[in-house]
C-alpha cells in the first residue's frame, strides 16, 4: 500500500470507531433518563434497565478496543 492509501484506511477505520463510540456515549444518558422516567411511570422499566445495561456494556468494550488499538499502533 502506498503511504496516502495507508493513511486513508487508518483514518477511515479512525472514523468508524468513533462513530460508534458517539453513538455507545449517547445512548448511555440516554438510558439513565430512561430509567428516571420509569420510576416516575413515564416509560417501560424493562425496557429502560435494558437500553442502560447494554449501552455501558458497549462503552466499556470499545474503551478496551480504543486502548488495544493505541497500544496496536503505538509499537508496530
Amino acid at each position: 500500500m502506498s503511504e496516502n492509501a495507508s493513511l486513508f484506511h487508518i483514518l477511515s477505520w479512525a472514523c468508524l470507531f468513533l462513530g460508534w463510540m458517539g453513538l455507545s456515549i449517547l445512548a448511555f444518558p440516554l438510558g439513565i433518563y430512561l430509567a428516571g422516567q420509569a420510576m416516575e411511570g413515564g416509560v417501560d422499566a424493562a425496557l429502560a434497565r435494558k437500553l442502560n445495561s447494554w449501552s455501558l456494556i458497549l462503552v466499556i468494550v470499545l474503551i478496551v478496543l480504543a486502548f488495544l488499538a493505541f497500544l496496536l499502533f503505538a509499537f508496530v
